[in-house]
């Protein structure tokens, strides 16, 4: 019997837009999925220049994506920060992504591709956070995006890359002392390794399966039986993205934890 907890939502996205012997537990963390309205109107920091603190996010497809541009929100001039003047435009494509000015957005040159997809938080422009959230992520999504302000104490642009992915951590089955682990969305295409504890690579058997939309299916059993008092470590990972899941088996119960889900360093090629 194997009993999740599951921490990330899988949404559907639209294609026109472009289970150790004993019993299994699981609990997933994404920083991916949190809670991103509340990042958005966190405190940004201070600074004399527009800027971002993530240059080149990861955005999964089918989740939201937000997309990070800070600037100091010091009065000048008899003006606060909400009085900011914050534009996102995407490269490639006309017209704007996001427009707020005058305490409101201004969305009457919206690019049609953004039409109630994109938001910036009048709350955060406040604090400083001029931030855009992209709403369930496409591939075509994928870009280079400008945050440019015209603030009371900053102004300038600054750039963000996005990258989009597919990914999820696996879920973990035991069937007759054999520990299987099941990853449902992967993109582009991953690797799969297994270690234990001391980091010695071992034996699997990995398959991968690709639906109409190119989103691969991971399914990966280690070959060797279940050892109690044990740490076994599943490995998912591709260009963009990797999940680091650890299963450690004591007495007779399996407890199957992620460890780390994040993007991998940016390499220009």
């Amino acid at each position: 019997m194997v009993g999740s907890q599951q921490g990330e939502h899988h949404t559907a996205w639209d294609a026109h837009r472009a289970e150790g012997q004993g019993t299994a537990t699981q609990s997933h963390g994404f920083r991916w999925a949190g809670d991103l309205l509340e990042s958005v109107c966190s405190s940004a920091r201070q600074a004399s220049t527009v800027q971002t603190g993530e240059p080149f996010p990861v955005g999964n497809l089918g989740n939201d994506v937000l997309l990070d541009c800070e600037f100091d929100p010091s009065p000048a001039n008899g003006k606060k920060a909400a009085d900011a003047s914050v534009t996102w435009t995407k490269d490639g494509l006309p017209g704007v992504v996001y427009l707020y000015e005058n305490r409101a957005p201004q969305l009457q040159d919206q690019n049609p591709l953004f039409k109630d997809m994109a938001q910036v938080f009048p709350d955060a422009v406040a604090n400083g956070n001029a931030s855009l959230l992209l709403r369930s992520v496409i591939t075509e999504d994928a870009g280079t995006y400008r945050c440019s302000v015209v603030a009371p104490s900053s102004q300038g642009t600054v750039t963000v890359n996005l990258r989009v992915a597919a990914f999820s951590a696996p879920s973990f089955s035991e069937t007759n002392g054999t520990l299987t682990a099941v990853a449902q969305k992967w993109f582009p295409e991953p690797n799969v390794t297994w270690s234990n504890r001391n980091g010695s690579t071992l034996n699997a058997t990995t398959s991968l399966s690709n639906n109409s939309m190119g989103i691969f299916r991971v399914v990966t059993t280690l070959s060797d039986p279940l050892q109690l008092d044990s740490i076994y470590i599943c490995t998912i990972q591709n260009s963009l993205v990797r999940s680091v899941t650890q299963a450690t088996v004591e007495g007779k119960q399996a407890g199957v934890r992620p460890r780390q889900m994040s993007p991998l360093p940016w390499q220009q090629r």
